[in-house]
């Protein structure tokens, strides 16, 4: 009997046990959390990574827009067959981020090319801020969606050429300056957009088309970057005299003076302004977008005088160019 009693015992004993352990919670299974806060974090730099070096290096992968725009523009012009021929110009509507075009600009352009008197619209400059192609989808796209303005050209901008960017301009546009006729007139488009591109070679070529023009009943001359400083905020770097640049500003002035200019126009300075340049007319126009210019006076404020969205109407009649400065409805 003991020993019955005995093994009872014992088998209770390990019943028991059993009974214990199986109540006995089990170790929890290692949390996931961590392993997802490094993961996680390591996934998005990676991403990060990828996409700030395909932004950074997207001329090399961006294909132009459109190729040899100003040459299939320059085709599409046809002579007026009045006496006058009109144009407009507009420039600097160029924002500080790549796809927002802003309210003036569209206003400008959809004034400009609602109009059916144009020969052609010129765009003298600073269309965008950084000089990528991407930059121009928009641009292009602005342009494109009203196919029946009239032929839409360019004047190559500083910001267009910004860091060196002149491929990128020359894939879409072709050179940075040339020349055409319209009838009898004649247009020249420099490139002034850099010191190095003002230079001795330019002033050259700007003195052959001058004088192959002279048989023309006008010589009109768009640039981007005025001779000279019309601005009290801004200062034109052709006429700095460390890179002799007085020099060839008295140059060119000198060789608008024996062609007879009719009217020299120009931009990159945010508001408009008139002159002459030792008897050249000038214009400065550049409000089609960009942020205007500061009074010198007050500069919590834009200039009272010049400093105003617009565009130009130019006419062109007997020898001469008349002038029409045109806020749009805004």
């Amino acid at each position: 009997m003991a020993a019955v009693f005995a093994a009872m015992f014992r088998r209770g004993t390990i019943i028991q046990e059993r009974r214990t352990m199986s109540d006995t919670p089990s170790e929890p299974s290692r949390c996931p959390c961590r392993r997802k806060a490094i993961i996680i974090p390591l996934i998005i730099i990676v991403i990060g990574g990828l996409a700030t070096g395909a932004w950074l290096k997207q001329d090399a992968w961006v294909p132009p827009p459109v190729t040899n725009w100003n040459a299939d523009q320059l085709a599409r012009i046809h002579a007026p067959a009045g006496d006058t021929l009109r144009f407009a110009v507009y420039a600097d509507n160029r924002e500080r981020n790549y796809f927002s075009l802003g309210k003036p600009f569209n206003a400008v352009l959809n004034e400009i090319a609602a109009r059916q008197d144009l020969a052609f619209i010129m765009h003298d400059g600073d269309a965008i801020t950084h000089g990528h192609k991407l930059e121009f989808y928009r641009i292009f796209q602005a342009w494109r969606s009203h196919p029946q303005a009239a032929p839409m050209l360019m004047t190559v901008g500083n910001h267009e050429l910004r860091k060196g960017r002149d491929a990128n301009y020359i894939s879409m546009f072709g050179p940075t300056h040339y020349a055409f006729r319209v009838g009898r007139h004649a247009f020249i488009s420099m490139n002034t957009a850099s010191q190095a591109a003002f230079n001795d070679d330019e002033v050259a070529w700007l003195r052959d088309q001058l004088a192959a023009a002279q048989d023309a009943e006008t010589r009109v001359v768009f640039m981007h970057i005025p001779l000279g400083d019309v601005s009290k905020t801004q200062i034109s770097i052709l006429a700095d005299p460390r890179i002799h640049g007085d020099t060839r500003v008295r140059t060119v002035i000198d060789l608008f003076k024996q062609y007879k200019v009719t009217l020299a126009i120009a931009s990159h300075f945010h508001g408009w302004y008139e002159g002459d340049w030792d008897g050249t007319p000038f214009v400065v126009t550049g409000g089609a977008g960009v942020t205007l210019e500061q009074d010198p006076d007050d500069r919590t404020r834009p200039d009272p005088v010049h400093s105003f969205y617009h565009y130009l109407i130019v006419d062109l009649h007997d020898g001469k160019a008349s002038v029409e400065v045109v806020r749009p409805k805004l």
